[in-house]
């Protein structure tokens, strides 16, 4: 689909793949659990993790799976596309590995 500047933006739906696919073992914290222990500090700090999603990599062995196919290809995607069921789990996952040392002491992920 084109984009305001005149590039392509590519939409894939996933639907299907995701009504196949079975849900990730790694579950989110609830919001009202992080609100609580957060509450009464002085100092608040939100990072943002939009663009976190771009940086995990797909497995190489299951990058088939996600595959998609247009007029001008057949492609994979090689890192985490938004869209896909277990996008979030996977993400908070290496998220929470990345800082796990300073999970409860000075940082809450979610």
């Amino acid at each position: 689909m084109p984009k305001k500047n005149g590039k392509l933006k590519i939409c894939v739906d996933f639907r299907k793949l995701n009504a196949a696919t079975k849900k990730g073992p790694y579950s989110l914290p609830f919001t009202n659990e992080v609100i609580n222990i957060v509450v009464g500090h002085e100092v608040y700090t939100f990072l943002d993790g939009f663009f976190g999603y771009h940086h995990i990599s797909i497995a190489l062995g299951d990058q088939y799976k996600i595959a998609f196919i247009v007029d001008w290809g057949a492609f994979v995607w090689v890192i985490m596309p938004f869209g896909v069921k277990n996008e979030p789990p996977t993400y908070q996952k290496v998220v929470t590995k990345a800082f796990c040392e300073y999970i409860d002491v000075f940082m809450k992920i979610f």
